[in-house]
């Protein structure tokens, strides 16, 4: 949620004015699908990141992962946090 409102904030926000629709249009445009061993976020079709299923070698549950930057799959060198732990920060 915190990706999303980062978004939301910084793409539909500029002048500070709530707007149900975009909002709306906003939520909609977030999908998050099922991909052994990840969960695929994607926002409007794009490939923003993934979400670690199970712990591994050099990941743990939860851990949100960047894309690489030319096949789009998970970037297990680029950690940005992980969803289960109280405080974690979206650094993309």
């Amino acid at each position: 949620m915190s990706y999303i409102k980062k978004n939301i904030e910084t793409e539909n926000y500029q002048s500070n004015q709530w707007d149900d629709q975009a909002v709306d249009k906003m939520i909609r445009s977030v999908r998050v699908t099922g991909r052994e061993p990840f969960l695929k976020i994607e926002k409007a079709n794009k490939v923003c990141g993934y979400i670690v299923k199970a712990d591994g070698p050099d990941v743990k549950r939860g851990d949100i992962l960047g894309r690489t930057a030319f096949l789009g799959r998970p970037a297990k060198s680029r950690i940005l946090g992980n969803v289960l732990e109280s405080k974690f920060a979206l650094a993309a």
